[in-house]
């Protein structure tokens, strides 16, 4: 006889299985989520298990090899009956449903279990986001408010399948290509240009050539996104034909930029430049009609041994971002020569103070008191005219000057610092951050240099701060962590910059003792418009707390960002909204005169 629930399990299969999900390669966007509750629960083992009519298979799993399980042996199984509320087993040798279970007498030796239901959009509980550690804990409210926040972000995921449009463009958002251009996007180019760092010699050199295309939007606006997309994959595929003997790495890294990479040092092969702006300029036709494109291109020099790829990334943000008379007269094909006059000049700036550290404060959400600055270079030409910092490092970098300039920066930072303690006395927590690129902690006498440092300036413990990219972190190089250790017990503390874009590094973030984390600007910019942005920006802050770590959000711009921020508990802002980085003689203002967010500055 069939029963009610005979129909329903049937039901529930199908259901399962309609998404198409099983037996699929891993994804991105479940691989993180499972690592974000690894860390954030501190358990050895996260996953997201679907259950299937015979057993349970693993879309992600962090900490277990195997894909799945019997399912008469899962606990899951067990989770999915009661979908409204997590299952939870705090101790499975005490627990008369699982004491003689194989999954716990044997490998992975569970003891402790949570499961939050993942549903379909039609309500079927098919699986879940769960936990497991190998000793018996307690998961309190707060911990139970967590997990089912996460799953909820799952289940919204599954919706996502490859059976619709959306669903087929995240696929490949999530195998790091741009779903219009299929070049790479952003984040999985920069990935490639750091990578280049592990395989080739110090001496290679390529090229970047970065392409804007600012009439993209009013092309949206006039007509529709499929025509910019049309006449976007059309423009890709004249400048690849150009660049096909060169071989070249490609990359979609803004919504209105690419950015092709080719091998070779400064000199580009005559008429390159020339030819590909020339194919960009040709109209393309499209079912509206002729489209008469707009473009703008940049040479860039890349090093990879030398140069850090996000470093690159800003310098074409920063071009790009300028007016193109503001930044060069020069045609693109003599950036490069501006790129090497820049090199040749920037130790005579120094020397004659063109070059002045500027300082941006952040401020205590809490209570609008500052709680310290991060420390920035700032250089202008002989006309008065700002060069981007980015240009300033790659030029150090061209110059063999980089550990001049960063020791030069540390100097007057440290200043600034001594005359900030002895006028105010500002009561901890307060710090001020300087950017180290991370390959100076791996030098020993860089390490000893800045320890006689702090002390020669009288610094007070915890007051000086070395912010390191999250994503050129080196948590396994011994000498790496003892330099690291020798400058915490020196007193100088350490943040990770731009954290939560590099997702591998979550689970080693326990081993480094770290005072800050520094979310990336990228997830306050879509905070409230992208639901992504609002879970990882609200996990981060969490972990931060959990950790007894300083969360400190940079790139805040309004009052709605900040609001966010302080419902979700992050602690300090940094950005445009409370001011841009500023002399040290405004900088003196703020501490004496505190600072409001929106408050004019100068």
């Amino acid at each position: 006889m069939i029963t009610h629930d005979d129909i329903w399990e049937e039901a529930r299969v199908s259901a399962l299985h309609n998404l198409q999900l099983l037996d699929t390669p891993a994804e991105a966007r479940f691989d993180r989520v499972v690592q974000l509750a690894r860390t954030i629960f501190q358990v050895p083992i996260a996953l997201v298990s679907l259950v299937d009519s015979d057993r349970q298979w693993f879309k992600a799993h962090c900490g277990l090899e195997a894909r799945q399980t019997p399912r008469k042996v899962s606990f899951c199984n067990h989770a999915i009956k009661t979908p409204s509320q997590i299952f939870i087993v705090e101790n499975a040798l005490e627990d008369p449903r699982f004491c003689d279970n194989p999954l716990v007498l044997g490998p992975p030796d569970i003891r402790f279990y949570a499961g939050a239901v993942l549903s379909t959009i039609d309500g079927f509980p098919i699986g879940t986001l769960c936990i497991i550690d190998t000793k018996p804990r307690i998961f309190d409210e707060n911990d139970q408010t967590k997990l089912r926040e996460m799953a909820g972000f799952i289940s919204a995921e599954l919706i996502m399948t490859p059976e619709t449009e959306a669903g087929r463009q995240l696929a490949r958002v999530t195998s790091g290509l741009d779903p219009v251009t299929s070049l790479y996007d952003s984040d999985s180019f920069k990935r490639q240009l750091a990578n280049l760092r592990e395989v080739m010699d110090t001496n290679s050199q390529f090229n970047l050539i970065a392409i804007q295309l600012p009439f993209l939007f009013s092309l949206k606006q006039r007509f529709n996104v499929q025509t910019a997309d049309l006449v976007l994959i059309e423009l890709c595929s004249r400048i690849q034909k150009e660049l096909a003997a060169y071989g070249y790495v490609a990359g979609r890294i803004g919504p209105d930029t690419l950015a092709f990479l080719i091998s070779g040092g400064t000199a580009v092969e005559e008429g390159l430049m020339d030819l590909i702006n020339e194919k960009l300029l040709d109209p393309v036709s499209t079912s509206t009609g002729q489209i008469a494109p707009k473009a703008r291109v940049e040479l860039f020099e890349y090093h990879p041994y030398h140069q850090d790829a996000n470093d690159l990334m800003l310098m074409v943000d920063k071009v790009f971002s300028q007016s193109e008379e503001t930044y060069s007269s020069l045609p693109a094909s003599l950036q490069v020569h501006s790129a090497l006059k820049l090199a040749r000049t920037l130790e005579q700036a120094m020397a004659e103070g063109q070059i002045k550290m500027y300082y941006q404060p952040k401020v205590c959400i809490e209570t609008d008191r500052v709680r310290g600055f991060e420390a920035l270079i700032r250089w202008w030409d002989e006309d008065g005219s700002p060069i981007p910092p980015p240009a300033t490092i790659q030029a150090a970098e061209d110059s063999g000057l980089l550990e001049e300039l960063t020791l030069w920066t540390l100097k007057e930072t440290m200043g600034a610092l001594h005359r900030w303690v002895e006028r105010f006395s500002p009561p901890e927590p307060f710090s001020v951050a300087v950017n180290i690129p991370p390959r100076f902690i791996q030098s020993e006498q860089f390490v000893d240099t800045a320890i006689d440092l702090r002390e020669r300036y009288e610094l007070p413990f915890g007051y000086l701060e070395f912010e390191i990219l999250e994503n050129r972190l080196i948590n396994d190089d011994p000498i790496t962590i003892r330099n690291i250790d020798r400058l915490v017990e020196a007193g100088i503390d350490l943040a990770v910059d731009d954290f939560g874009t590099g997702y591998g590094s979550l689970t080693y973030l326990s081993k480094l003792p770290l005072k800050t984390l520094k979310i990336d600007r990228s997830f306050i910019k879509t905070l409230s418009g992208d639901p992504t942005s609002d879970f990882l920006t609200r996990s981060v802050i969490g972990m931060a707390l959990n950790a007894d770590l300083n969360a400190v959000a940079e790139g805040v711009e309004t009052l709605e960002q900040l609001t966010l921020l302080k419902e979700m508990g992050c602690q300090i802002a940094q950005g445009f909204l409370y001011a841009p980085a500023v002399s040290e003689e405004v900088a003196t203002t703020f501490l004496e005169h505190g600072i409001q967010p929106g408050a004019e500055t100068s």
